[in-house]
């Protein structure tokens, strides 16, 4: 005799997740999860938030499917912190904690824990488990299914923040990176930044200010000229392509020069204003000219329409290269 599970022991599927076609019995086989989500969170003297970003990690409506903590030498309890949290071994399983040196920006810090991955071209239970079966990529290689999501140890994403950052790039395949809506630290509703824009000139465009009240006035907003590295949802495979960030730009702009490297290799940037983000902290900061002269001058294969051209052909994709601009960051110690 078979008893039937309570009704309220079911429960409807993620919109992330993927179910696979019924059996001769009508019961569906266990699911094999399309999507790899990979969390990269850097660690700087973050002791003072980082139980409540990691936290925030281990509630997410749709858990991450492993996390690489990157500690750039960091001389408070940061290590011991990570190490201690018992929820986000116990949600996530797959937790690798890596040390980088103390000078490192946040784009060197990511670039080392995507040299450590070890990518998955089907993810499911019984990959996990190592089952052949299933298939595994080699060490380093992408999965088109792969998306990394860039994270700040002063952050606390809400529960259903990687689940809506998931939903609206699955509704696009030309998403090639999204990022949340950021709030203050102490108050989530007053407004840090949803998405970026910029005027010819340089300038912010479109607010929101610092500080303003959150009443949804910004929430139509979808494409963008770029989004914070603060939560950053980017696919793997644009990552690698694009080379990551350029390490020639250090703290300031790496985050604006990725997506703006992505937008002209064909890809969208997106915010999605009902992912929400706490982060703490925020200032204005002039982007150096040298760092546009270097944008503009630079040699690169991974994006030939920003490397160096002819004079006549430079006049022209000088209207495409990063201005001279100075752009709002989230943190005191990480870029945009």
């Amino acid at each position: 005799m078979t008893l039937a599970p309570p009704r309220g022991a079911i429960h409807p599927p993620s919109p992330n997740s993927e179910t696979s076609p019924p059996s001769d019995q009508g019961v569906a086989r266990p699911a094999v999860r399309s999507v790899i989500v990979t969390g990269v969170l850097v660690v700087h003297d973050g002791a003072a938030w980082l139980d409540e970003c990691l936290d925030g990690l281990g509630l997410q409506t749709r858990p991450l499917d492993r996390l690489v903590i990157v500690d750039t030498g960091s001389v408070d309890d940061s290590r011991g912190l990570a190490a201690s949290h018992d929820r986000i071994r116990q949600v996530i399983g797959d937790v690798q904690t890596i040390a980088a040196p103390r000078a490192s920006t946040f784009g060197d810090a990511v670039g080392r824990a995507v040299d450590q991955l070890l990518a998955r071209s089907v993810w499911s239970e019984g990959a996990l488990a190592g089952e052949s079966s299933f298939g595994e990529a080699s060490f380093g290689e992408s999965s088109q299914g792969e998306w990394l999501w860039l994270l700040h140890d002063d952050s606390a994403a809400d529960p259903g923040a990687l689940d809506h950052l998931l939903d609206a790039a699955r509704r696009s395949p030309s998403v090639g990176v999204a990022g949340p809506k950021l709030t203050t630290w102490d108050d989530p509703s007053r407004l840090l930044q949803v998405g970026q824009q910029i005027t010819r000139a340089g300038g912010r465009a479109g607010g929101p200010a610092t500080g303003e009240p959150d009443q949804g006035q910004h929430d139509h907003r979808g494409d963008v000229l770029s989004v914070n590295t603060s939560g950053m949802l980017i696919r793997r495979e644009v990552f690698d392509s694009l080379g990551g960030f350029d390490p020639k730009l250090g703290q300031f702009g790496d985050g604006l020069d990725l997506c703006w490297r992505a937008h002209l290799a064909g890809h969208r940037v997106v915010v999605v204003p009902r992912a929400r983000m706490r982060a703490r902290g925020t200032t204005t900061t002039r982007w150096p000219a040298r760092c546009a002269r270097q944008q503009r001058s630079r040699p690169s294969p991974n994006c030939p329409s920003l490397g160096s051209k002819p004079p006549r052909e430079s006049n022209t994709s000088r209207r495409m290269s990063i201005p001279e601009v100075l752009t709002l960051r989230t943190s005191p110690r990480w870029s945009c």
